[in-house]
């Protein structure tokens, strides 16, 4: 699983390159996946969904398509409750994300735990239909 949204705020130049060598060492048969590390703090969840994904389109980077120039899944890393704002300010922000990732197409994972999600985002179990 490759970071291509970093806590600051931007896509991880990183990224696509390392796509494309996860690949070459995976040969065909692999699996890759990316993840997300949002923050509420640098504008709202679908523009940040909308800059990681337009950033990898950027090198020919699609879901679900051939090797290399592919992955399977984005997995929203929800946890540091440091980088997070209310409880209800979160929600709205993971819909929104979710909301911009279903209507690029994209499968969606959630990366967290109890002791991460709770005092995130509190007993709401908005991301329970996910992985």
């Amino acid at each position: 699983i490759i970071r291509c949204y970093q806590s600051s705020g931007n896509p991880d130049s990183n990224c696509p390159h390392t796509i494309y060598n996860a690949w070459g060492g995976l040969g065909n048969s692999g699996h890759v996946d990316i993840y997300m590390f949002p923050d509420p703090h640098k504008g709202d969840g679908a523009g940040q969904v909308r800059a990681m994904i337009s950033y990898l389109r950027q090198f020919n980077i699609y879901p679900n398509r051939s090797p290399p120039a592919t992955y399977g899944m984005v997995w929203l890393d929800i946890e540091g409750s440091s980088y997070w704002g209310s409880q209800d300010s979160n929600r709205n922000f993971f819909n929104d994300m979710v909301n911009e990732l279903h209507a690029q197409g994209e499968v969606i994972g959630v990366y967290t735990s109890s002791s991460q999600w709770g005092p995130i985002m509190g007993s709401w179990s908005g991301g329970a239909s996910f992985p």
